[in-house]
């Protein structure tokens, strides 16, 4: 490839999703991605709710697979992003096309319990976790053996590679599988049947790597390799000399991108404020819904409903207040006191939101006992974000009510 069309990359405009994600492709199949995992998680709450076709248990499992899955596809775009560490586009995009087969092949098979794939998706997941791990030993080997001036051994990084991605792929399997068996009833799978799912693992492992072996033998692997570019011109350089356009296009995008985060990140913050507040509203149907059935209690029912009540006009007033706080700039200490009190509350309406999932899970009530799973793990979310977040500083009031340092007005 010529050094001219190279060079073309980094004469065009860059775009939003350019600056992100590096490439437009990448940007768009991670987002497809995102949406087919969203998707198929609201058709498992749609099924647990309207046709009662799962257990709970079994979408709160779906649910941990597709935040894993969501980390999973995200994690090498922010190392790309925040480390400026280049990951092959084919290694992001096998990851995020995977993640979406395994959970559509759970949505398309009748026994939806089951998480534990047993058709079409293992000789493909092979084949994407062998490339990721082949990336892996390439690049890691290569920087090595570069250091002394030393040529990596072809067969050395295809076996290396075959190996690992055999121990990894056991790995995923007997935990999966563990975690099926004892939590979602899965039954036991005959010798025979676990033998041809290893197969097909197996059989996507051996193709890949023996496509892995090709082209490092052919061009060295570069299509495969992570690299850094924390300094940009050095990288550009390397990415000229050996023809890899993606790399130069990632690193000129990236490196490219002037955008102001941090003003963007205080405008998402003032809606995140403001969001909140209509959070109540959704708070506030949920207590009304759930009084509804606990009205009918008597006695008990009528205390779980009036501390329900006091929660939510408590939660709503450290909100509103807060939100009013920061319209005016006054990050003090009486905010900080505020936040302490809010974590007070919130460990407060967890327990009773606790308390309420028993309850409607004991009436096999399953829209109430849904609803209390997401008030929980939202509650638990904010509850551990306020213990361990990043801390800040609270500068004392001053007696014009603003916070020291701070102007009058914002």
């Amino acid at each position: 490839m010529s050094t001219e069309k190279i060079d073309g990359a980094e004469q065009k405009k860059i775009g939003i999703l350019e600056k992100i994600f590096g490439k437009n492709s990448t940007g768009i199949l991670y987002i497809l991605s995102v949406c087919a995992l969203l998707l198929m998680l609201g058709a498992f709450v749609a099924s647990y709710v309207f046709k009662s076709a799962m257990t709970p248990l079994a979408l709160i499992g779906y649910s941990v697979f597709v935040i894993f899955a969501f980390v999973l596809i995200t994690l090498p775009l922010a190392a790309q992003k925040l480390f400026r560490i280049y990951i092959p586009p084919a290694v992001e995009g096998g990851m995020c096309l995977y993640s979406v087969m395994y959970l559509l092949d759970n949505v398309v098979r009748p026994d939806a319990d089951d998480i534990f794939v047993m058709s079409f998706t293992p000789a493909i997941g092979g084949f994407f976790i062998a490339m990721a791990v082949f990336s892996a030993v390439l690049s890691v080997t290569v920087a090595f053996k570069e250091k002394r001036g030393k040529k990596a051994s072809c067969l050395m990084v295809t076996a290396t590679s075959f190996i690992a991605a055999t121990l990894v792929i056991t790995l995923l399997n007997v935990t999966v599988y563990g975690l099926s068996v004892a939590f979602l009833n899965t039954p036991a799978l005959h010798f025979k049947e676990l033998m041809v799912q290893t197969g097909s693992y197996e059989g996507g492992v051996f193709c890949f790597c023996l496509l892995g072996g090709i082209s490092m033998r052919v061009k060295g692997g570069e299509s495969y390799r992570i690299r850094s570019f924390r300094e940009a011109d050095k990288a550009k350089s390397l990415a000229r000399g050996s023809g890899n356009r993606s790399f130069l296009t990632v690193v000129d995008n990236i490196t490219g991108d002037d955008t102001d985060y941090r003003r963007i990140y205080r405008r998402a913050k003032a809606g995140f404020f403001l969001g909140r507040i209509f959070y109540l509203a959704i708070y506030g149907c949920y207590v009304a819904y759930v009084s509804i059935g606990f009205f009918r209690l008597g006695g008990p029912g009528y205390a779980v409903i009036g501390c329900l009540a006091a929660g939510f006009a408590l939660t709503s007033a450290l909100y509103i207040y807060e939100y009013l706080m920061y319209r005016r700039g006054t990050m003090n200490q009486r905010l900080r006191k505020l936040k302490i009190i809010r974590s007070s509350v919130r460990v407060y309406s967890l327990v009773l939101i606790a308390v309420t999932m028993m309850v409607a899970n004991s009436s096999y009530n399953a829209i109430t006992a849904l609803a209390s799973v997401g008030m929980i793990i939202f509650n638990l979310s904010v509850f551990f974000y306020n213990l361990f977040g990043k801390p800040k500083n609270y500068p004392a009031l001053k007696k014009d009510g603003t916070a020291a340092g701070e102007p009058a007005n914002l």
